[in-house]
């Protein structure tokens, strides 16, 4: 399944997948890259996928339940032939039953080798392969426990004890016992002797009898947090083993609970969904079943609600949290600095020029930078207009240069007053000052002894 994720707007789009709340793995995706804004799921993947659209000022995400195409992969022989291929349910001809048995009637075992353990199918047969070829042999005997089975000469049975239903072939050196029971689990020593009777070979396997599997169960139940439980069962068959697979792979930890993969029962995490497979097995036989699994329905929420943070899983159904399918980051203006290319910032030696492309940003990380070299080319501003303000004030203070030769002429105020009124009227007087005059040496045309000039003074009444 392909699946694409495109924005509307925004500088620079850059792509993050998820599924369920954790990042896709390799055996999730044919796509190489995971930050393109198109991937390929594969064919067994469905869940909550969720593609999450970012740039450096504002992110924003969509999910989606996905559910597969479909398809079952099959790995089975069918009229001999094995087939390993992923295939469309409703058109699917091959392995078609729910429940595949591989036959164990038969099994082979090489008692050529030191110490062989060998299994047998209860009810069924053993090929044991005794020697390469008894025809170069000159006697041979083979004993269970302490008695003697089956004796011969080079291509000569000389004795068989389960000649009713086993068959020794001298050319190839193999010994078959059909219809096992429980009584044949024991072991068998073969002795080679030379024509002079000396023994010059002893080789001892261990015969296990074994029940085959007959057929297996699968049940799968939901748990409370959403978690799915499946579970295997096999009627019959001795010392089973479980393997477990979906859709054609080995699961993997980011799929599972469960510590064990080989037990008869696994927990998937809330996410998968798919073919899971339960392959059931012992020495004699294996059996199989799968079975199309549907997660419980619960999503995983990753968002503020009322200005509270929740992570968690819930059933869909009956989740009033983080509704909304498209999520929105907002960014703040407290968050941004938007920066026109005019400005530079000069501070500690480092000049900052953005860029004439467009506006640059500066992120809420370099704030107290900011702040504090513009609190300080505000302190240096205010220093700098109080001295300035204080030197003019001083300069104009000073007399000017050729000032010195000027000469202050003064003026003589004189009150004339009647002497009967002096105290009475002396409120009423009215004054009147002559004009002062500064005048420079050069420019003096009176003469030097009439440097004073004086005012009327008059007094009104």
């Amino acid at each position: 399944m392909k699946v694409s994720c495109s924005s509307e707007g925004g500088d620079s789009p850059q792509y993050s997948w998820t599924l369920g709340g954790r990042a896709l793995t390799d055996a999730e995706f044919y796509s190489a890259n995971k930050e393109e804004n198109s991937i390929t799921l594969k064919q067994h993947v469905s869940g909550r996928v969720a593609c999450k659209v970012w740039n450096h000022v504002s992110s924003v995400s969509k999910e989606e339940d996905i559910m597969n195409c479909g398809f079952i992969y099959i790995n089975c022989i069918s009229n001999g032939t094995e087939k390993s291929q992923w295939v469309f349910p409703a058109n699917n001809t091959l392995c078609i039953q729910s429940t595949t048995v591989t036959s164990g009637v038969e099994t082979h075992c090489d008692g050529r080798q030191y110490a062989a353990k060998c299994y047998g199918p209860l009810g069924g047969t053993v090929v044991l392969q005794l020697m390469d070829g008894a025809s170069q042999i000159h006697r041979y005997e083979l004993k269970k426990e302490s008695t003697i089975i089956l004796r011969g000469k080079q291509n000569e049975i000389i004795t068989n004890s389960l000649k009713d239903r086993s068959v020794f072939t001298p050319s190839n050196g193999t010994f078959r016992i059909n219809k096992l029971s429980r009584t044949d689990s024991s072991e068998y020593t073969l002795l080679i002797f030379d024509s002079n009777g000396t023994l010059t070979s002893k080789k001892t396997l261990h015969l296990s009898i074994q029940a085959p599997l007959s057929s297996v169960l699968m049940d799968s139940e939901c748990l409370s947090q959403g978690e799915m439980k499946v579970s295997c069962s096999s009627e019959g068959g001795d010392s089973p083993q479980y393997s477990w697979t979906l859709g054609g792979r080995a699961l993997t930890d980011a799929e599972l609970y469960s510590e064990n993969k080989e037990e008869n029962s696994i927990t998937l995490k809330q996410h998968v969904s798919g073919r899971v497979a339960c392959k059931v097995w012992n020495h004699v036989s294996s059996v199989s079943k799968e079975e199309d699994i549907i997660n419980c329905g619960f999503i995983y929420i990753n968002c503020i609600s009322n200005g509270t943070n929740i992570t968690q899983w819930v059933f869909a159904a009956n989740n009033t949290l983080c509704i909304q399918s498209t999520t929105v980051t907002v960014v703040k203006e407290t968050d941004i600095v938007s920066l026109t290319p005019s400005i530079n910032i000069t501070s500690f030696n480092e000049t900052v020029t953005p860029s004439s492309d467009g506006p640059w940003y500066l992120s809420t990380d370099a704030l107290p930078i900011t702040a504090g070299v513009l609190s300080a080319l505000v302190i240096f501003l205010v220093v700098g207009v109080a001295v300035t303000c204080a030197n003019k004030k001083k300069k104009n203070n000073k007399p000017k240069e050729g000032e010195d030769d000027q000469e202050v002429t003064y003026t003589d105020v004189r009150m004339v007053q009647r002497q009967q009124r002096q105290v009475e009227q002396r409120e009423k007087v009215e004054v009147e000052y002559g004009q002062v005059k500064f005048s420079e040496r050069p420019q003096q045309t009176q003469p030097a002894g009439e440097d004073c000039l004086y005012a009327n003074v008059r007094k009104g009444r």
